[in-house]
């Protein structure tokens, strides 16, 4: 096992709603996150409601799907 730590953000994340305005230590994180496990991260969700969930590019056609309900 390898024990890695990573800096933190406080910021409140319920009104992102694009990925690229996540804190870059978020992005760092599900970036780094992504590579350990050798999987792309395709959706994060940062509140309840369904327009808290965010797209990476892997999932843009189901960006499309949940939209068009």
């Amino acid at each position: 096992p390898q024990y890695v730590t990573f800096d933190v953000w406080e910021d409140n994340l319920s009104e992102v709603r694009k990925w690229h305005h996540l804190p870059q230590n978020a992005r760092v994180y599900l970036s780094s996150l992504s590579e350990m496990v050798e999987c792309d991260i395709s959706m994060v969700s940062v509140g309840p409601e369904r327009e808290s969930t965010l797209f990476g590019h892997a999932a843009v056609s189901l960006q499309n799907f949940m939209r068009a309900e």
